[in-house]
């Protein structure tokens, strides 16, 4: 992937942050990661965030918890029963 750091920050950065002041705004929760950089053995994300907690919301299935960790280097397993790894809802 081409360093595309520039084309971020000078054209998609701020509709981005206006996306996510609307849904802070509007109580929606987001999570966003968005590939800017290769830098040969690792790649560069922006990633942002409003959480149900900063909200003040609680959702039946709350998946930023599993989004945020993986963003901050937690790892996943899939579980051992399965045989093929399939697509799922995350």
């Amino acid at each position: 992937m081409e360093n595309k750091e520039v084309v971020f920050r000078e054209e998609i950065k701020e509709k981005i942050d206006e996306v996510i002041d609307l849904c802070r705004k509007k109580k929606f929760p987001i999570f966003l990661a968005v590939a800017i950089k290769d830098q040969g053995d690792t790649t560069v994300y922006e990633k942002r965030a409003v959480t149900p907690t900063q909200l003040e919301m609680t959702l039946n299935r709350d998946d930023f918890v599993k989004y945020l960790n993986v963003a901050n280097g937690f790892k996943t397993v899939a579980p051992k029963e399965l045989d093929v790894i399939e697509y799922v809802d995350l």
